[in-house]
């Protein structure tokens, strides 16, 4: 029943571009959560549907939520629920991925040779200042 509790909340975030009560800090969220009505839709312009699921999914009572079965049945999933959406939202979540995956390796590759090329600036550095030790020096300094 949690899990459909933070369904609603991210309904409302993707809804609106950012969670209930963004602007306060976590402590005063929690307080405000806790002691007021649950979160709504700020927008009066979304589906009856949609805003009926929201508020399904924000019951205070856990035992007044829906449970995810039941949440499957709502007119909401069911007249919105088309196979070539999700698999449309499948694919292009896919490719965000990929992409997101591509830059942090390019990000991760340019680090990783931008640490060899200093250490490599390093043992350059040793090397031209007579610091680096030799094999088989003088024992009795």
């Amino acid at each position: 029943k949690v899990d459909v509790w933070s369904l609603g909340i991210t309904c409302i975030e993707l809804a609106e571009r950012k969670p209930p009560y963004f602007n306060m800090n976590a402590m005063s969220a929690l307080y405000h959560i806790a002691q007021n009505e649950p979160p709504k839709l700020q927008s009066p312009d979304w589906s009856g549907d949609f805003q009926h699921f929201v508020e399904s999914c924000l019951q205070k009572s856990p035992a007044d939520r829906p449970t995810s079965a039941r949440l499957l049945s709502h007119e909401f999933i069911l007249r919105y629920r088309s196979s070539h959406i999700i698999l449309d939202l499948i694919a292009r979540t896919k490719k965000a991925v990929r992409e997101f995956d591509n830059l942090n390796y390019r990000k991760m590759k340019k680090i990783l040779l931008y640490d060899t090329e200093s250490q490599a600036d390093v043992d350059t550095a040793t090397i031209d200042s007579g610091e680096e030790e030799t094999a088989g020096g003088d024992s009795s300094k």
